[in-house]
């Protein structure tokens, strides 16, 4: 969504439609310490992103949400069958939505490209908006350091994207986020250190 004041709007918005923002379930989201801060932030662009946990082979939702009822009244769970793991589960977390909103205002001179690449990103993959990314070759910087800004998805994002994916596609995937994290950080710098090797001349 776009507008000349992003604030307002977020505001009124998770006012009005607050459980579009927080569905009342834990872990779908960042909890009420990111919320207060992509409320009140200033940023030329903010996002929050909502995951559901869902069955890796099947695609089902892995959690109760609320409302969710038998058609007796009793309430309702999904069930998953799964192998115990201390490593591996089969309930993997995808994003079901993003919600972006851009400050029309603060733009300037940002390109259309260079923002279309700068929104896919971080729709497609869930960025902390509070990550240090300065000396790293991404279009995420493009309000960070405007003067030096890539033209658009840089290889690095893009080897980063295809290392998250990779690991979701999995279909026994990281127990946790520390181990998805590594899992990631892996397979990314496989991607890059790839990419070095068929570049370099013999």
């Amino acid at each position: 969504m776009f507008a000349a004041d992003a604030t307002a709007m977020v505001g009124t918005l998770a006012e009005e439609r607050r459980r579009a923002f927080r569905p009342g379930t834990s872990g779908l989201e960042r909890g009420e310490r990111a919320f207060q801060a992509f409320l009140n932030g200033d940023r030329p662009v903010r996002w929050w992103h909502l995951s559901m946990p869902v069955d890796a082979e099947t695609g089902a939702r892995a959690t109760r949400l609320p409302g969710d009822i038998r058609s007796g009244g009793a309430p309702s769970a999904p069930y998953v069958s799964t192998i115990a793991s201390r490593l591996n589960t089969q309930v993997r977390d995808d994003i079901f939505k993003a919600l972006i909103f851009v400050d029309i205002d603060q733009l300037h001179d940002v390109t259309a490209a260079q923002l279309a690449d700068y929104l896919a990103l971080v729709a497609l993959a869930q960025i902390d908006p509070e990550a240090e990314l300065v000396g790293y070759d991404s279009i995420l910087n493009l309000f960070v350091e405007r003067s030096g800004a890539p033209d658009g998805l840089t290889d690095w994002d893009r080897s980063f994207l295809e290392a998250l994916y990779t690991t979701l596609d999995e279909p026994q995937g990281p127990q946790n986020a520390a181990a998805q994290a590594d899992a990631v950080a892996g397979a990314l710098a496989r991607r890059r250190e790839a990419d070095r090797t068929t570049s370099t001349p013999d």
